[in-house]
């Protein structure tokens, strides 16, 4: 076929006029991966992997280029082969692969078995794939505040030597009370307390798995409140969930937003209950889901729901809420400051009044950077979450939307959640770096599971629009069949590809026989990352500083305290387990800050306690 003819096959399905939701949807998919194309498209021909490397806020675009291309690029050959076949006369293939999806008559029985199914392959892979590692200082950072949390305290005090060295310890996401001198992680709590609870039966790294696989089962039972005329609903809500690479990758991760997945649900379950136990349970959900990690996150999924309570004019409701969100925003804004009170016994004058406008500050502060960038950025996440979900959902979920105006109000609602959640991210934070997907839109992938189910109940109910079910039934397998086949292998090797260079790296700095390690992190794509201490820094591990961050005095002083051992590592020394080069001191000279990094660099290598690495 040349290419002038696979291009107007193509441009013809882009163009199907029909007004059936199920080809809507299926344009609606060929689009958002041809969107997706473009743009990577654009990178190749302008930057080379090595160039995105260097700009180390480019990850997005190189996590897309190098990670989602060929993807995008079956599922758009893919979604082509579905319209055409449903288009065509003589209708489905003869032999479709639909005998075991979903009728009218499944019951709800197999969701069990699906959310089992979850939790074994995201628990071995969590170990087989994720290597049970943090890759992002974001997921580290739990992990740090879960270790504070199981000695049994919320911060913990630092020693005359450590205290000056913090921002060599750990330069990012880190709150450091100055006066006190202790620290913790800078995010709320609740993810690294649940993570603490799973660290007392010695199965920290399994959190995310099962807060996954329950996530699985609260979809399932959002659906059967939903839907409770309609056996197949729960499991295909399982289906639709439990099948998406996104779900499954990002729940073998150490992210917090796998926990508001959880939490959401939970939420809305009981918020549907609509009685006073199903409100009273739900306000109580949501005072941890805002403190989970990002204060904002839990939030913008609810508002649309408060919305409708004020269109129902439900007043009291509305009020309860409204009186709860606030206790919960302005406890753990100041988050900081509770913790410093219980840290230190310290007196508490207002709760808030520090920490919690600092978090604004620094959230408002994001929106001054807001440009043409920010849309690339979103352009880039929005694309990448197209990439790793089930190509059936985002039909179903297009086809949902697509009926706007008949939408129950939940679905709006839901739907609200997703598009404020992305709009907010767009002007603050549209640069979501590290993730599988889009993680920013991780909270409200139970939506997007729940509107596409509400789009197969559309499509085969005798209300709905007049769509063979056997076609719908074929379309929605091809497309789950070749995501179980294709993607989920794919992704599997993408991931663990990613993620084994920078888990051996710190594991083999957390293993060297030093006291002390410095790492010359700029000579390593990511190398900040490498930067991890436990916070007890406890003996039996070195302490590991970044070397950019200290200075030459600081450095000088490392060898005070007799048997002091320090290493050295930088990308040579870690070059054969896999990282990737980024060496800042290429530069032409002419910078001031090259001069001062090579001074670093030959302080650290003149200490008279220096060791070979």
């Amino acid at each position: 076929m040349s290419v002038s003819s696979w291009w107007g096959r193509l441009r013809g399905g882009l163009d199907t006029g029909s007004d059936n939701p199920l080809l809507s949807g299926t344009k609606a998919l060929m689009w958002a991966s041809l969107y997706g194309l473009v743009l990577g498209a654009i990178l190749w021909s302008l930057f080379s992997a090595d160039d995105l490397r260097y700009l180390t806020r480019a990850l997005p675009l190189l996590l897309l280029r190098n990670q989602d291309l060929l993807w995008l690029g079956l599922v758009l050959a893919l979604a082509v082969f579905v319209q055409r076949r449903l288009t065509a006369p003589g209708g489905i293939p003869s032999f479709p692969p639909s005998a075991w999806w979903p009728s009218r008559s499944t019951s709800a029985w197999p969701v069990p078995a699906v959310a089992l199914a979850v939790l074994c392959f995201v628990g071995v892979g969590t170990y087989l794939f994720h290597h049970a590692f943090a890759l992002s200082l974001d997921e580290f950072l739990a992990e740090f505040q879960t270790a504070i949390f199981r000695d049994g305290r919320v911060m913990v005090p630092l020693s005359d030597r450590w205290n000056d060295y913090v921002g060599g310890l750990q330069p990012r996401f880190l709150y450091h009370d100055t006066d006190g001198q202790a620290w913790m992680a800078d995010y709320r709590p609740v993810y690294a307390a649940i993570r603490a609870a799973f660290s007392l039966a010695g199965i920290e790294a399994l959190t995310n798995a099962v807060l996954t696989a329950l996530s699985v089962l609260l979809v399932a039972a959002v659906s059967r409140r939903l839907w409770p005329d309609r056996l197949d609903a729960p499991v295909l809500a399982a289906i639709l969930l439990a099948s998406s690479p996104q779900v499954l990758f990002m729940g073998m991760s150490a992210y917090a937003w796998v926990g508001h997945l959880f939490f959401n649900l939970l939420w809305l379950l009981l918020f549907l209950r609509d009685d006073r136990i199903g409100h009273g349970l739900a306000a109580l959900v949501g005072v941890l889901a805002v403190g989970l990690h990002q204060i904002h996150a839990h939030p913008l999924f609810v508002l649309p729901f408060m919305f409708g309570l004020l269109q129902q004019r439900r007043w009291p409701l509305a009020a309860f809420y409204a009186t709860s969100y606030t206790a919960a925003i302005a406890l753990w804004g100041g988050w900081h400051d509770v913790a410093t009170h219980l840290h230190a016994g310290v007196q508490l004058d207002s709760i808030a009044a520090s920490s919690g406008w600092n978090y604004l500050y620094r959230g408002t502060a994001n929106a001054q950077d807001f440009g043409l960038l920010s849309f690339v950025f979103m352009w880039t996440h929005l694309s990448r979450f197209v990439a790793w979900q089930n190509p059936i959902l985002i039909v179903l979920a297009a086809s949902c939307l697509a009926c706007w105006p008949r939408l129950p109000p939940v679905m709006r609602q839901l739907a609200l959640g997703c598009i404020l959640i992305v709009v907010a991210h767009l002007i603050v934070m549209p640069n979501g770096m590290h993730g599988w997907g889009y993680r920013y839109l991780h909270g409200v992938m139970g939506s997007f599971a729940l509107m596409a189910t509400f789009g197969w109940i559309h499509l085969t109910s005798g209300d709905g629009p007049r769509v063979p079910i056997p076609a719908a039934r074929w379309a929605a397998a091809v497309f789950t069949l070749a995501t179980l086949v294709i993607a989920i292998p794919l992704r599997a090797v993408q991931v663990e590809g990613f993620v084994r260079p920078m888990a051996a790296a710190s594991r083999h700095i957390a293993s060297l026989d030093a006291d002390i390690v410095l790492v010359d992190h700029l000579t390593v794509w990511f190398g900040n990352d490498l930067i991890r201490n436990d916070p007890l820094l406890g003996p039996g591990r070195p302490k590991v500083l970044g070397l950019v961050y200290l200075s030459t005095g600081q450095i000088e002083a490392l060898c005070d305290g007799g048997d002091t051992r320090v290493v050295v590592v930088d990308y040579d020394d870690l070059a054969h387990l896999g990282v990737e080069l980024v060496d800042a001191y290429n530069e032409d000279g002419t910078d001031e800050l090259v001069p001062h990094l090579t001074t670093l660099r030959e302080t650290a290598a003149a200490l008279p306690c220096l060791q070979a690495g």
